[in-house]
């Protein structure tokens, strides 16, 4: 191994002497080890591992051994002449240039985010400003409202109630949550539906904002003309002339004409001519017992009886395709008999590929008498004439601790 500061102190003299020596550079390697050494008055600057310009200013910051390289600076003497130092001054000039350059554009570029940032920060700032001002103000007359209305039913004697959350809530009304049902089964375009109870319309009217509302999806045919159709049936003529009022001003009266048909007669039997006409029944529902709001000083006494209801049910349930819902609103605080024969009739219907001893005739067996054989000969009509592998999926969704409320009963064909 050659110590550099031996090499360097031995040579002195004679590297003194030699005034044009050029730099002699000794690597020497063993392993990691690397030994260099570096000689003459002045540093050439070719094609070497360090940067073109003085050993006093750049080297010792790159060489591996900066000690070394100190000492040999000291004991060499090296100096620039004044060609090598204006080259020197002249380089340092253009890097601090280039430096305030970088550094101005920078700045620039910086104040220019700046200032888009602060506009649209005053823009975002102004239209929350807008759109607050309007939201207090559509607040603040819903809150007037309210609070009139809160008024009002106060001075009557009244408890208020937020309809805005009581009767499209699907939690809370069984109404609502039937309608929801009712979304998740029909297509629009493709399916049609019964309403075998169409009363004020009600029920006709969220039937046919899914069949044929374009933004659920509703598609006609190649003559512009609804693909969905929809049947409505009443006994009432008030009933069929509020469905129909109803829906007209919802839809118009083109389509209505086209698409829709309100029918004043019995849902027993469902019209054959009708259903024959429909391609695909998705729906039937039943919104069972008498009439709210009728004209008539006895409307009471006009409503749905057992004797038509199970066998116009039984006939809906044939009339379904798979995947259709046969949904049935029962009032057993009004008419129990009636309610029970629905459930009865229902839970037959899961039965019909039940694996239990007995099947869905052991349970019919069960029923009191007075609807016994009703229910039999319902269910024995659907197992005759409906696909003999039909299944079916029954539920009924009652209020707990409301034994009166209503229940709303609900039957998809699933095969």
């Amino acid at each position: 191994h050659i110590s550099l500061v031996d090499f360097v102190s031995s040579y002195a003299e004679n590297m003194k002497k030699a005034a044009n020596m050029s730099l002699i550079l000794l690597s020497c390697s063993f392993g990691k080890a690397h030994v260099l050494a570096f000689a003459g008055l002045r540093f050439l600057y070719k094609n070497t591992a360090f940067d073109a310009r003085p050993i006093n200013y750049s080297v010792v910051r790159k060489c591996p051994y900066p000690k070394q390289l100190r000492v040999f600076r000291r004991i060499s003497g090296f100096a620039m002449n004044a060609s090598e130092k204006e080259g020197y001054l002249r380089n340092k000039k253009y890097q601090s240039e280039k430096l305030l350059e970088w550094a101005f554009t920078r700045s620039n570029s910086t104040l220019e985010r700046k200032r888009l940032y602060e506009v649209e920060s005053a823009n975002l700032q102004d239209a929350a400003t807008i759109e607050s001002s309007s939201s207090t103000s559509d607040a603040s007359l819903e809150g007037h409202k309210l609070l009139s209305d809160a008024k009002e039913q106060s001075a009557t004697g009244k408890k208020h109630i937020d309809k805005r959350t009581y009767k499209e809530n699907p939690t809370v009304t069984p109404t609502a949550l039937a309608h929801t049902l009712w979304r998740s089964v029909l297509r629009p375009g493709v399916d049609s539906a019964i309403d075998a109870t169409c009363g004020n319309g009600h029920d006709a009217l969220a039937i046919a904002e899914i069949l044929f509302d374009k933004e659920n999806g509703a598609r006609d045919n190649a003559d512009g003309r609804a693909s969905s159709a929809l049947l409505c049936i009443d006994v009432q003529e008030c009933a069929v002339e509020r469905t129909t009022a109803l829906l007209t001003e919802r839809f118009g009266e083109s389509l209505v004409d086209e698409s829709v048909k309100v029918l004043r007669c019995s849902h027993q039997p469902l019209p054959a001519n009708m259903l024959e006409s429909m391609d695909s029944i998705g729906l039937v529902c039943y919104n069972l017992g008498w009439l709210p709001g009728s004209d008539s000083p006895d409307y009471k006494k006009i409503a749905t009886q057992l004797g038509t209801t199970l066998p116009s049910i039984a006939d809906a349930a044939i009339s379904l395709r798979v995947g259709g819902l046969l949904s049935v609103m029962t009032y057993p605080g009004t008419c129990e008999e009636e309610a029970s024969a629905v459930q009865a009739f229902a839970e037959g219907l899961a039965m019909l590929t039940s694996r239990q001893p007995g099947g869905w005739e052991e349970g019919v067996d069960s029923l009191p008498e007075n609807i016994r054989e009703m229910v039999r000969g319902s269910v024995q009509k659907v197992k005759d004439n409906g696909d003999k592998k039909q299944t079916w999926r029954v539920f009924d969704h009652r209020p707990l601790g409301r034994p009166l409320s209503p229940i709303l009963v609900t039957a998809m064909r699933i095969k």
